[in-house]
């Protein structure tokens, strides 16, 4: 499942993320949570990268949760990654 938080009020789409976060971890206890900003100077290379990491399986978990701040406050990037 993937879900876009976005909206004017940073601190709502704060608290959503903490939400997410916190029923995550009470539903599958031991598992990994992954917090990655992206790079908004432009390197997209950094931020490519980051999401190899995050979709490699970890070696003892078998559910993930990652949040990726900022994925769409670059429009190019963001374009390229609803495409894929």
């Amino acid at each position: 499942m993937i879900q876009f938080l976005s909206g004017e009020n940073e601190y709502f789409v704060r608290q959503r993320e903490r939400d997410l976060r916190d029923d995550f971890s009470i539903h599958h206890q031991g598992a990994q949570v992954l917090i990655l900003d992206f790079d908004l100077s432009g390197e997209e290379e950094h931020n490519w990268k980051l999401l190899q990491e995050a979709w490699q399986t970890g070696l003892f978990s078998d559910q993930k949760l990652i949040v990726i701040r900022n994925v769409l406050a670059d429009e190019i990037f963001s374009q390229r990654i609803l495409k894929a």
